[in-house]
């Protein structure tokens, strides 16, 4: 049985023969794909998925360093716990255009809030309850050291949601 591909003709029985050694090998692991051991470029994709995000980092600034204090107290109090670790980091400028078009400059304080992906609604709507207009923005954290992972899951609650 003779095919035409591209132009060129292939034997196709000849081409089995030859891809035996192949073809086991991929039905072996396609079985293994049922198992869930996946070969080559799926194993990044298994591991992208044992490490799903499960930390995020809140960050916002507030006007001053005594606001950014406590704002960290009221998140760090240890009966909520919904905050891992607090960095508070003095006098950072923001720039931006303001309403009239006009470039304008703000010394502020950038708090990052270090905390577990599901308690971050609950982060956002305490941070609104809090401060007045909050810039706050979100980020995933991608990967991060095992150790430090597994302290912020021992001192952080679970969502209450």
């Amino acid at each position: 049985y003779q095919r035409r591909v591209h132009g060129e003709s292939y034997k196709c029985a000849n081409a089995l023969l030859k891809m035996r050694s192949g073809l086991i090998f991929v039905l072996c692991s396609l079985a293994l794909c049922g198992l869930g051991l996946v070969w080559g470029e799926n194993l990044l994709e298994i591991r992208a998925q044992e490490h799903a995000v499960q930390f995020s980092i809140a960050m916002v600034s507030v006007p001053d360093h005594a606001s950014a204090c406590r704002l960290a107290e009221k998140l760090m109090n240890p009966r909520h716990a919904i905050a891992g670790v607090i960095d508070i980091m003095p006098e950072v400028t923001s720039y931006y255009t303001n309403n009239d078009g006009k470039l304008a400059a703000e010394s502020k304080v950038l708090v990052l809030i270090k905390s577990r992906t599901n308690l971050m609604d609950e982060i956002q709507t305490f941070l609104q309850q809090n401060l007045e207009a909050p810039d706050t923005l979100i980020v995933p954290v991608v990967d991060g050291s095992e150790p430090f992972m597994r302290w912020m899951v021992a001192h952080t609650l679970e969502s209450r949601a």
